[in-house]
């Protein structure tokens, strides 16, 4: 009987330190949970206003952006190309592409977002000259030097969406956008050539920026 009421003990004795430890490693993993959201990126976006930021793609851009709420920032942006020397059929060709817009960067989750935008892009062609040379029945040499009528100058409006991933910390962020597509219009065309309407690509473009 004595041997039965010490196992019984011994039996309750486990149970409740059993029981305790449980109950002591609960509040460590909450507070855990709980540090890991507060340094989440969702939740660091509650704290902002006001962002200031970098956008490298072709060439560099810069964004101002307004957190409007945890899951909506609001941005205008400027993005500049790198004049770009290509080779064309009129020869050394110089390529300048300027956007201007505003977007709203909509959160799902953590860090992944969809940008959709609305932009006005500058768009300039600058070609220079080719040689094409021939000869003559008498096997004399011509060089002729023409001029490309590739020449291009005009604007266009455009809309257009984006997918990427923005993480926040207390006063900085970085991120990307993976991928996006947009279409634009001719508005305006400030050469006789007449230009055709056309687009824009985005594949990884990097941002970067503070935060207040």
């Amino acid at each position: 009987m004595k041997l039965i009421s010490f196992g019984v003990t011994l039996y309750l004795m486990s149970n409740a330190h059993e029981a305790l430890a449980q109950s002591n490693s609960a509040p460590k993993q909450s507070r855990r949970e709980m540090e890991d959201a507060e340094n989440s990126s969702q939740e660091n976006r509650k704290k902002i206003t006001v962002s200031l930021g970098a956008e490298i793609y072709f060439g560099f851009g810069y964004v101002v952006g307004y957190q409007l709420k945890p899951d909506l920032t609001l941005e205008l942006w400027r993005e500049n190309s790198s004049p770009l020397r290509l080779f064309t059929p009129c020869g050394s060709s110089e390529f300048d592409l300027t956007f201007t817009g505003a977007r709203g960067r909509f959160y799902f989750g953590n860090s992944f977002n969809v940008s959709g935008y609305s932009y006005y892009k500058r768009e300039k062609w600058t070609c220079g000259s080719r040689h094409d040379v021939t000869i003559d029945s008498n096997g004399n040499r011509i060089e002729d030097t023409v001029v490309s009528s590739l020449d291009r100058d005009y604007a266009s409006v455009g809309i257009g969406f984006s997918l990427g991933n923005r993480w926040q910390w207390e006063n900085f962020y970085i991120g990307g956008e993976w991928f996006g597509l947009g279409v634009d219009t001719v508005v305006k065309n400030y050469h006789t050539n007449k230009p055709s309407d056309g687009g824009k690509i985005i594949l990884s473009r990097l941002t970067i920026g503070a935060s207040f």
